[in-house]
């Protein structure tokens, strides 16, 4: 399948957060509670204008989007957390990684450093992502997993 992957703009606010708040990312996310459409407007909006977040939407060749990568720069700059969330509607369908893949190739042009992930224990398809994209299980704790990618 091909996705082309590109910076997030104000016109998929709407869409990473109805994705946000679907049941199932609430039960795979960390903060487990619906996010108001004012708190998320006010978090995008400033994720897509600073240095420290960089998000980027995946579509295919018909620009349907079937999901974001967001990378979350350290207070030092020396590595970023990386977390992945699919269009509800291309779950299950093998594409992830792909997605993953491909925001990792666009982000590290400009950033040669190392990527983390902190993943659910429960949240087996993310862990298989993760690892698919070349991230090496370091640690655990009761409920999460963290990954690194070294590059």
């Amino acid at each position: 399948m091909q996705i082309d992957t590109r910076p997030a703009e104000l016109k998929d606010l709407k869409d990473v957060w109805l994705w946000r708040n679907d049941p199932l990312t609430i039960k795979q996310s960390k903060d487990e509670s619906k996010i108001s459409l004012q708190e998320h407007t006010n978090w995008f909006k400033e994720c897509i204008t600073n240095n420290i977040n960089h998000i980027f939407i995946s579509e295919d060749p018909k620009k349907n989007k079937l999901g974001m990568t967001r990378f979350d720069l350290h207070d030092d700059q020396n590595k970023a957390l990386v977390s992945i969330n699919l269009n509800p509607l291309y779950r299950g369908m093998g594409i992830g990684p792909i997605i993953l893949q491909s925001a990792i190739d666009i982000f590290t042009l400009n950033h040669k450093i190392n990527l983390d992930a902190v993943i659910k224990k429960t949240n087996v398809p993310s862990i298989n992502c993760f690892k698919k994209c070349g991230f090496l299980h370091n640690a655990d704790s009761d409920e999460l997993c963290y990954f690194t990618k070294y590059i």
